[in-house]
């Protein structure tokens, strides 16, 4: 079989130009894994940073609840005279409806009472 001098060769350069698109395929389609990979571990990472904040502020809730508990009375809301006006007696007041608390203050304060069959405040 006679081949032509302007043909001769041809078979390799096809040949290597078809091995180098499918190593650039290669190398495309490996990079696109390794930036999914790297976002779903960023998104991974930001989903826990989440659950770990939505953690703690539901623990925090539930000390806060837990110290109010302790410090009032189980069938009244009474503000002892060791808390005054401090942050939780702004609580007290919130919970029982109040804005303030009276112009008159004598403590132990007396808000509003606590129903024991657990339905609601009684003001």
């Amino acid at each position: 079989m006679k081949t032509s001098r302007k043909t001769a060769g041809a078979t390799l350069v096809v040949t290597v130009l078809i091995v180098l698109l499918m190593l650039a395929s290669i190398v495309v389609v490996t990079g696109q894994l390794a930036l999914s990979a790297r976002r779903g571990s960023n998104d991974q990472e930001a989903t826990v940073r989440a659950q770990y904040v939505a953690e703690s502020g539901v623990a925090r809730a539930q000390a806060r609840v837990r110290a109010l508990g302790q410090l009032l009375n189980p069938t009244s809301m009474t503000i002892p005279a060791t808390i005054g006006s401090s942050v939780m007696a702004l609580y007290a007041l919130n919970m029982c409806g109040l804005a303030t608390l009276p112009t008159s203050v004598v403590y132990p304060l007396t808000l509003c009472g606590i129903n024991p069959t657990g339905t609601g405040m009684v003001v």
